[in-house]
């Protein structure tokens, strides 16, 4: 069975300060997921 994941890093918001890493850290977490260092269920 195929999975699929959409994991987003927005960085700036309406009304509220810019995030600097939130690109980053999405990337980060996309590659934890693809080589399954986090586990979903």
């Amino acid at each position: 069975m195929a999975r699929y994941a959409l994991i987003v890093g927005i960085t700036e918001y309406s009304h509220l300060p810019r995030l600097s890493k939130a690109a980053q850290d999405a990337e980060a977490i996309a590659l934890a997921v693809e080589f399954k260092l986090i586990k979903f269920c």
